[in-house]
């Protein structure tokens, strides 16, 4: 979170927390989206990497929505 604060300054644009939820409820969407288009598994592939993946993101995603929305209470 703070790498994205420091980022977003130094381009010249102050990203407020508020934004920053918005931003990652979009990742947060575009990760349930790859989630979807996952194909089921056939006998022979391997798509368990692929679901680790994107569940791993999804909840890295959702840890940070809480936490950020958790410090405005």
């Amino acid at each position: 979170m703070v790498v994205v604060l420091v980022q977003a300054e130094a381009r010249g644009n102050r990203m407020t927390k508020e934004k920053l939820i918005e931003k990652l409820k979009e990742i947060e969407g575009t990760i349930n989206d790859a989630d979807i288009s996952i194909p089921d598994n056939d006998i022979g592939s391997n798509l368990s990497d692929v679901e680790y993946y994107v569940d791993s993101a999804r909840d890295l995603v959702e840890s940070l929505i809480i936490e950020l929305e958790k410090e405005d209470e």
